[in-house]
């Protein structure tokens, strides 16, 4: 959560969201929400690695050539 909060690079005032819980395989899973110009865009990631998850639901919030908010 703290990893995707630092990548998005927002304040207080951007509507942003992360959760992440351990599931039982001993994976994370990143749930991650981020309004960009009015839309709602959501992101899933699993794995083992928090800062890669971090990355890959930053990719999918922010694909290429969008501003973060």
């Amino acid at each position: 959560e703290r990893a995707l909060l630092a990548l998005v690079d927002a304040g207080c005032q951007v509507p942003f969201g992360a959760h992440a819980e351990l599931l039982g395989t001993g994976e994370l899973r990143l749930h991650a929400a981020l309004e960009v110009d009015g839309k709602l865009r959501r992101a899933l990631a699993t794995g083992d690695d928090p800062d890669e998850l971090a990355r890959r639901a930053f990719s999918e919030l922010l694909p290429e050539g969008a501003q973060t908010p």
